[in-house]
C-alpha cells in the first residue's frame, strides 16, 4: 500500500470514526431515562431490592438476581456517587462499556496492522452499527459489561500471546499484562457465569499463534492465570450457589418452574438426538415479524444480531431491519467461503486474527448448545446472541470479510480497477442506517 493511499485511509476512518461518535451521543441522549432491553425490568428490579436491603436478593427473588453480584455493585456504586436513578446509572455504564469494547477492537486491530486494511475498518463500523449492540449501549443489564470484559480478555490475550518472541516473563511489561488478565477474568466470573468461557481466550490465541520453543511456557502461563482467576472467585460461588443449591452453575429453571423443567428432561432424555438437531437446525421461515423461535440456535443468534422485534410507527423504518436481516445472508455466506478459502493458512495477522474469532465463537456456540440441553424447557428464548459475545463479534468479522470481496468485485468489473475506499463508504452508509434507524421512532 502506497503512502499516500494509506494516509487517505487513515483520515478517511478518522472522519467516520468521529460520525459515528456523534450518532452515538445522540442516541444515547434520546434513550436516556428509559428503561430499554430484554430482561431489563427484571435488572432493575433487583437493582432496587438490593438498594433497598444493601445485600443481595435471594437467588429465586427475580429472574436476574442469581446472578453474581459485580454489575448489581458497580450500578450501586454509580447511582450512590452520582444521585442517578438505577436506570440512568445503568445507561451510563452500558454507553461506557460498548463504547470502551469498540475503542479496545480498534486498539487491538491496530495493534495487529489491520485496522487500516478493507477488512479491518468495515469490521470495525459493522461493530459500530450491528443493531444488538446499538440496544446493549442503552441496556439495563449485566450483558454490556460482560461485552466489554470479553473483549478486554481477548485484547490482553493478544497482546500477551501474540508476539512468540517477545515472551518472556522477566519483562515487566508481561507480568503487568498477566495480572491485568487474572483481574478481568476474575471481574468477568463475579458478573456472569459467561464469565468462565473467557478463560479459553489464551489457549486459543496461543492454539493459532503456535510456536513451539515457547508453547509451553505460554500454555503453563495461561493455565496459571486461569487458576488464580478461578480460585479467587471459588468463595463467592461456593457459599452463594454449591452450600444452597449443591451445582457451582445452578440453572434458574430448576426453581421458577420446577414441574415443567422436570418433565421436559424426561422428554429430552427420551429423544437426546431429535432435541441436538432441532438446536442446529435452521428453519424454513423467513425473519419477517416478531420471532417465534425458541429452539433454533443459528436462528435465534442470526435475528437478535441484524433486528429488533418492530417497535417503529413508521413502516419506512420499520423495512430497515428487515432489510438488514435478509440481505446480510448472502454477503455473510460469501464471506464465510472467502474466509475459509483465503485465510485458511496461518501467519498473516488478517488470518491468525480471524482463526482466533472463530475458536472464541466455537467456545461459545458449543457452551450454548450445552446449556440448552441441559435446560430444555423453554418458556423464554434459551439462545440470545447477548449470550454470546464473541460470536456477534465472529459474525461481524465473517460479514465485513464478505463485503469487502464483493465490493472490490463489483468495483472492479464496472470499472476495470480496484477501488480505493469503498469500503470505507460502505461501512459509513451502513452506519448511518443503522443509527438513524434506532434514534428515529
Amino acid at each position: 500500500m502506497t503512502s499516500g493511499r494509506l494516509h487517505n485511509i487513515r483520515q478517511a476512518e478518522l472522519s467516520l470514526l468521529i460520525s459515528v461518535l456523534l450518532m452515538k451521543c445522540v442516541l444515547f441522549y434520546v434513550r436516556l431515562g428509559k428503561i430499554y432491553g430484554e430482561d431489563s425490568s427484571s435488572f432493575i428490579k433487583t437493582m432496587a431490592k438490593y438498594r433497598k436491603t444493601g445485600i443481595l436478593p435471594d437467588l429465586k427473588y427475580s429472574l436476574t438476581s442469581y446472578h453474581p453480584p459485580g454489575s448489581f455493585m458497580l450500578v450501586k456504586t454509580v447511582a450512590e456517587s452520582t444521585g442517578f436513578s438505577d436506570v440512568i446509572a445503568t445507561q451510563i455504564i452500558s454507553f461506557c462499556s460498548m463504547l470502551g469494547a469498540f475503542f479496545l477492537l480498534r486498539a487491538l486491530l491496530k495493534q495487529i496492522d489491520v485496522l487500516y486494511t478493507p477488512v479491518g475498518i468495515t469490521f470495525l463500523y459493522t461493530i459500530a452499527l450491528l443493531p444488538i449492540l446499538l440496544n446493549l449501549s442503552m441496556a439495563s443489564t449485566y450483558d454490556s459489561q460482560v461485552f466489554f470484559l470479553g473483549m478486554l480478555a481477548l485484547y490482553l490475550s493478544i497482546d500477551l500471546f501474540w508476539n512468540q518472541d517477545d515472551f518472556s516473563l522477566r519483562n515487566t511489561y508481561t507480568l503487568f499484562v498477566c495480572a491485568l488478565l487474572i483481574g478481568t477474568l476474575f471481574i468477568g466470573l463475579m458478573t456472569k457465569f459467561t464469565g468462565l468461557l473467557f478463560c479459553s481466550f489464551p489457549f486459543i490465541v496461543i492454539l493459532v499463534r503456535w510456536k513451539k520453543e515457547v508453547a509451553a511456557k505460554q500454555i503453563a502461563t495461561a493455565l496459571l492465570i486461569c487458576a488464580m482467576a478461578g480460585v479467587s472467585a471459588m468463595p463467592y460461588y461456593y457459599v452463594r450457589y454449591y452450600k444452597q443449591t449443591g451445582d457451582w452453575i445452578p440453572s434458574p429453571m430448576e426453581w421458577l418452574t420446577p414441574k415443567n423443567f422436570a418433565a421436559a428432561k424426561m422428554e429430552r432424555d427420551k429423544h437426546k438426538l431429535k432435541i441436538i438437531l432441532e438446536f442446529i437446525t435452521i428453519p424454513t421461515i423467513n425473519f419477517a415479524g416478531k420471532n417465534e423461535i425458541t429452539t433454533s440456535l443459528m436462528y435465534d443468534t442470526w435475528y437478535d444480531v441484524w433486528k429488533n422485534d418492530a417497535r417503529h410507527k413508521s413502516t419506512l423504518l420499520k423495512l430497515v431491519p428487515e432489510i438488514l436481516v435478509h440481505a446480510t445472508i448472502p454477503v455473510f455466506l460469501f464471506g464465510l467461503f472467502s474466509f475459509l478459502w483465503h485465510q485458511r493458512k496461518r501467519g498473516p495477522p488478517l488470518s491468525d486474527f480471524g482463526w482466533i474469532l472463530t475458536g472464541c465463537a466455537a467456545v461459545f456456540i458449543l457452551a450454548n448448545l450445552y446449556f440448552g440441553y441441559q435446560n430444555p424447557y423453554f418458556p423464554w428464548r434459551v439462545f440470545k446472541a447477548k449470550y454470546s459475545p464473541l460470536t456477534i463479534v465472529w459474525i461481524a468479522y465473517i460479514f465485513a470479510v464478505g463485503s469487502c470481496a464483493l465490493s472490490e468485485k463489483f468495483h472492479t468489473y464496472f470499472h476495470g480497477r480496484k477501488s480505493g475506499l469503498s469500503f470505507v463508504k460502505l461501512a459509513a452508509v451502513l452506519a448511518l442506517i443503522s443509527h438513524t434507524s434506532e434514534v428515529m421512532p
